[in-house]
């Protein structure tokens, strides 16, 4: 059985005030706040979020773009910080043993 690796990108809280919740956008072609996402909940006294990709975002191989925003208890949400990076969950093929 492959086994795919699994990448975790990280985002940080660092200096939000106020902050309730992130949304974290996810999209092969452009990113906006119409794409896909997931909300993730603040955890106290946690500043930095790990999210393990293929498992939290379905995402497949190729480039996406990721985008989080901060949401503060009134629903306003902050400016989107969006990162660009190629993702490969293909194992290789399997070696053939040569008798």
């Amino acid at each position: 059985m492959a086994k795919i690796k699994k990448v975790t990108v990280t985002f940080d809280e660092a200096e939000l005030t106020d902050v309730v919740g992130f949304k974290v956008f996810y999209d092969k072609l452009s990113i906006s706040e119409a794409s896909p996402f997931l909300t993730v909940a603040v955890v106290p006294t946690q500043t930095a979020y790990n999210l393990e990709l293929p498992t939290a975002i379905p995402i497949t191989d190729g480039t996406y773009n990721l985008g989080v925003v901060a949401v503060d208890n009134a629903g306003n949400e902050s400016d989107m910080d969006v990162m660009t990076r190629f993702f490969d969950f293909t194992p290789p093929k399997k070696p053939v043993w040569r008798v």
